[in-house]
C-alpha cells in the first residue's frame, strides 16, 4: 500500500540523449509504485532532441526544465534539487533503466532497517546493450569519513530521505566525480548509508565516457579532497 505522503522525486540531467532516453523512460513509467515527481533537467540539447524530449514526456508527473547556461550533469542536478518536494529523493541518467520494483524495494529498504539512505546493486551493459560486462553488488556501509577512501553509492541506485538536503548538498562543478561531492555532504547531514544488495538497475557504460578515463579521473578526484577539506 502506498502512504499519501511518501512521493518520491526524481531527477535526471539530459543533453541530446534522445537515442536511449525511451528505455530509461519507460523504466521510470512502469514503476510498480508510481506516486513520483520526475524533473528532467535539459542541459542545451539541439533543438530537434529537446522537442523529442518535449513530445515524449507527456504524463503529468513529468517535469521537464531548462538550464539558463549549460552546467554539466551536475549543475543540472542542482537545477532539480531546487524543485524537489517528496519526501525521498533519487537520481537516474538519461540512458539508464530501473527495474520496475526499484522504487518500492528503495522505500521498503529504508523503512524496514530504519535507516535514512541506501543504494542497490546493478547490472553493466555496453551502450547498446549488446553485450553484458558485468553485476555490481555494493557491501559496505558508506559514511562521510570513509567515502573518500572508495565509494560503492552511484547515482542510478542511490535512493534517500530529502529532509537531508540542506543548502550545502549539492553536486560538485566538475564533469566527473561531482556526484562524490554530493554524497559526501549529504551523508555529513544523515549519517550512514546502507547497502541493498538486491539488483534493481542497468547501467550503460559508453564507449566515450569520461569515467573510462583514469588520468581525467585522478584529476578529478584531487580537486574534491580539495573542494572537500575546504
Amino acid at each position: 500500500m502506498q502512504n499519501n505522503n511518501d512521493l518520491v522525486s526524481i531527477i535526471t540531467p539530459f543533453k541530446n540523449s534522445i537515442k536511449y532516453f525511451q528505455e530509461t523512460y519507460d523504466s521510470v513509467m512502469s514503476q510498480s509504485y508510481d506516486k513520483f515527481e520526475w524533473f528532467i533537467i535539459d542541459d542545451g540539447s539541439d533543438t530537434d532532441q529537446y522537442s523529442a524530449l518535449l513530445n515524449l514526456c507527456k504524463d503529468a508527473r513529468v517535469k521537464v526544465l531548462e538550464n539558463n547556461e549549460e552546467a554539466g550533469a551536475g549543475g543540472a542536478r542542482n537545477t532539480g534539487l531546487k524543485h524537489v518536494s517528496g519526501k525521498f529523493i533519487t537520481f537516474i541518467d538519461s540512458d539508464d533503466m530501473w527495474d520496475k520494483d526499484f522504487i518500492l524495494n528503495s522505500i521498503s529498504f529504508i523503512n524496514e532497517n530504519e535507516v535514512n539512505s541506501c543504494f542497490s546493486g546493478y547490472k553493466r551493459y555496453l551502450e547498446n546493450k549488446s553485450q553484458f560486462m558485468s553485476s555490481f553488488f555494493p557491501s559496505k556501509i558508506v559514511s562521510s569519513e570513509n567515502i573518500l577512501r572508495g565509494c560503492d553509492i552511484s547515482c542510478l541506485t542511490f535512493f534517500g530521505l530529502s529532509e537531508y538536503l540542506k543548502e550545502d548538498v549539492k553536486f560538485g562543478n566538475y564533469r566527473a566525480r561531482n556526484d562524490l561531492y554530493f554524497f559526501y555532504r549529504y551523508l555529513f547531514n544523515s549519517g550512514d548509508s546502507h547497502p541493498n544488495k538486491s539488483i534493481l538497475a542497468t547501467y550503460r557504460i559508453g564507449k566515450k565516457s569520461i569515467s573510462s578515463n583514469k588520468i581525467k579521473l585522478i584529476k578529478y578526484q584531487y580537486i574534491l579532497n580539495r573542494d572537500v577539506a575546504n
